[in-house]
């Protein structure tokens, strides 16, 4: 890729995320549409316009064309990706945005083995930097799914896992606080 091409993916980028957090819908689908479109783009750049793009659709109700959007992130991730977790950047957003639109479409079938999946690559490729912190999205919403399907065993378990990953990233004296259950999540 040339220089002046990456600057202009760049600038598109840009224009597509400020659109998206200033609400111009419609400037920020024709800023990632672009992105899509351009030659020069590389799977990066595809899945992260192809993120953006879904959680705009998810933000106007358009479930169906988000899902799509993020299956085919989700596959160019997995293609690229190895076990030493080379390339697997995205994975976890992309997974917890995906499994957010399942369940909102009251399909957890689909979302738990998409997030099981998506931890058991996390863990195993060792992208945690060994701190575990970026389990944290989706062991919180496996917990949700336990949560909501009157499983109290696995749910406690998947509690007890928050609960070890806390302890590892601040520290003991975090469980001096209240214990908290996972009744309900949102973005």
């Amino acid at each position: 890729m040339q220089i002046w091409q990456k600057q202009i993916l760049d600038n598109y980028f840009q224009v597509a995320d400020s659109a998206f957090r200033a609400g111009y819908d419609a400037v920020a689908e024709q800023m990632y549409a672009a992105v899509l479109a351009e030659p020069a783009c590389d799977k990066g750049g595809m899945v992260a316009a192809l993120y953006g793009l879904a959680a705009l659709l998810m933000r106007n109700g358009r479930r169906a064309q988000a899902g799509k959007n993020l299956r085919r992130a989700l596959k160019l991730i997995l293609e690229s990706g190895d076990s030493d977790g080379d390339n697997l950047e995205g994975l976890i957003p992309v997974a917890c945005l995906l499994a957010d639109n399942y369940l909102s479409l009251g399909q957890s079938g689909r979302a738990l083995p998409l997030l099981k999946m998506a931890l058991a690559r996390v863990r195993s490729s060792g992208i945690c930097g060994g701190k575990g912190a970026a389990h944290l999205p989706l062991l919180r919403r496996i917990a949700l799914i336990y949560n909501s399907s009157n499983s109290p065993r696995r749910s406690r378990f998947v509690n007890d896992c928050l609960a070890a990953l806390a302890v590892a990233n601040h520290g003991p004296e975090v469980l001096t606080k209240a214990p908290v259950t996972i009744t309900s999540f949102s973005l």
